[in-house]
């Protein structure tokens, strides 16, 4: 159903294939366990992608739902950690955390239904992530979460030539 809803932009993924999703160069990683980590992240994500080329106004897109990927982990969870991984062709943001997972039943409406939460907020991280991604991958057991954010890598280069030629 998910997969039908979202047209292939968000996956549920088993656990074995996380470690597919890491190949790569590891371009920065950051520990999430409390609200200060949120720009911390950020701001080491942001030197980061700025080092690879990427053009500010997506950069800050990507960023924003990076933001919201790590707030989620610090209200859902006890810890996670964040890892950008840079491959031939695209970007991936890596979140985990140690959380109890999604619960499959909430897991339609948390993903694909904007304005949902379970939680006091306005529920709109997933809404965001939808817009912003190329993809989403998800892995949830009772041991915690992993969201995988990937972005065309190769897209920005040729965006980037062309902004400063």
């Amino acid at each position: 159903m998910i997969y039908a809803a979202s047209q292939g932009k968000l996956l549920l993924i088993p656990e074995e294939e996380i470690a597919n999703y890491k190949i790569g160069v590891t371009i920065c990683e950051g520990t999430i366990k409390q609200r200060s980590d949120i720009p911390e992240c950020r701001n080491l994500a942001k030197k980061c992608l700025e080092e690879k080329g990427v053009p500010p106004t997506k950069m800050m897109s990507w960023l924003l739902v990076l933001s919201e990927a790590i707030t989620n982990t610090i209200k859902h969870a006890e810890e996670g950690k964040m890892t950008l991984v840079s491959s031939e062709n695209e970007i991936r943001f890596i979140i985990e955390d140690k959380g109890p997972g999604f619960p499959l039943n909430e897991l339609p409406k948390a993903t694909l239904l904007a304005g949902y939460s379970t939680k006091k907020s306005m529920g709109q991280g997933f809404t965001l992530m939808m817009k912003v991604a190329k993809q989403i991958l998800l892995c949830s057991s009772s041991q915690g979460a992993t969201i995988i954010l990937t972005f065309d890598q190769e897209d920005d280069k040729e965006e980037f030539q062309r902004a400063t030629s």
